[in-house]
Order: C-alpha cells, then structure tokens, then sequence
C-alpha cells in the first residue's frame, strides 16, 4: 500500500472524518468550508425555526433567508377552532378528549392529548394544560439562566467566579469549593 503504517492512516482518515482536520466542503456551496462532524445546515431536513437552534440563537425570518436556510411559516391548517371543552378538573375530562383538537390559550394553534398525557395528568392529580407544547416549551426556556457568564465573588470566601447569575440577582452564589465543603 505504500508510505504510511495502516494504523497512522486510519487516525489519519478518523480525524478527517469528524473534522479534526481540514475542512469539508459544503454539498450546496463549494466555496463554503464548513467544519465539524455535522451536515451542513443547508442540507438539514427540518427548518430553522424547527430546530432547538432557534430557542438558543434566536433569529428572524429574514436573517434565516438571507443565509439560505429554510424558514417554516405558519399553516393555517394548524390552527382551527378548538373542538372541546375543557373542564377545569382532571375528574371531568372524558377519554374523548384524546380525540379533540385542542387551541393553545396564547398563541391559538392547534395540540392534541395523548392517551399516555391523560393517564399522566389524572394519575398526578393535574389539570388538562391550556397552551400547547411550543408554548409550554418557550416558558421554561425563558426560565433558565441566559447563556452569558458574570464576574462575582465568592458569598463564602470572596474569591472572584465567573457565573450564569448577574450581580443584581440576589442568589448567594459560592465558587467551587466552597460550595463543596458547605454540601459535603
């Protein structure tokens, strides 16, 4: 075969196939270089606003065009009026709910209930949710922490620590081992 030991080879053609060296080509544009182990997102099934990159980088519509990247737009389909009413109390909802087209209380569209979802909210006692799952979704995102790094002292030993909590909220926040010592 020539030249190299197979096994400096194989590290060789491995490294190259999840992208540790050079670069691939992107399918669509050959001028693009794109590293990583992943498609291109130009070749991705889903669109943009579908992915969790949107909830991480959010971006509009037009930015999302401009780069070549598929956009899903609303579909009217997605959003009939809802064909159920739902009690209040998980005693009263009927299994033909499983069967209904429910309207989110926020955005209007459409969900449905599983039977799974059913049983899991009559078991823990819990009310039939009134906004779908994107919205559901959105709310807990909007809970996290941003995705941003502050500069704090320690509440323990004042040393200074990079955290997700910003200065002005008034979690105590401990670095590392003082945290460590204080659980352990």
């Amino acid at each position: 075969m020539g030249g190299r030991p197979a096994s400096a080879r194989l590290e060789r053609e491995t490294e190259e196939m999840i992208g540790l060296v050079g670069s691939r080509p992107n399918a669509v544009d050959p001028k693009n270089k794109e590293w990583g182990e992943f498609f291109p997102i130009s070749m991705s099934a889903f669109c943009y606003n579908e992915t969790i990159a949107q909830d991480y980088y959010p971006i509009t519509k037009e930015e999302a065009l401009i780069k070549g990247w598929k956009w899903k737009d609303a579909d009217s389909k997605e959003y009939q009026t809802q064909t159920y009413e739902v009690p209040e109390r998980i005693e009263d909802v009927s299994d033909s709910i499983v069967n209904e087209a429910l309207a989110c209380s926020h955005c209007k569209k459409n969900f449905r209930i599983t039977k799974s979802e059913l049983s899991f909210y009559r078991r823990k006692s819990l009310p039939i949710p009134k906004k779908c799952p994107d919205c559901r979704h959105f709310e807990r995102m909007n809970l996290r922490n941003p995705r941003q790094l502050w500069a704090r002292n320690c509440a323990k030993c004042g040393i200074e620590i990079q955290t997700t909590y910003s200065p002005d909220r008034p979690e105590i926040v401990y670095c590392g081992d003082c945290y460590l010592k204080d659980i352990y």
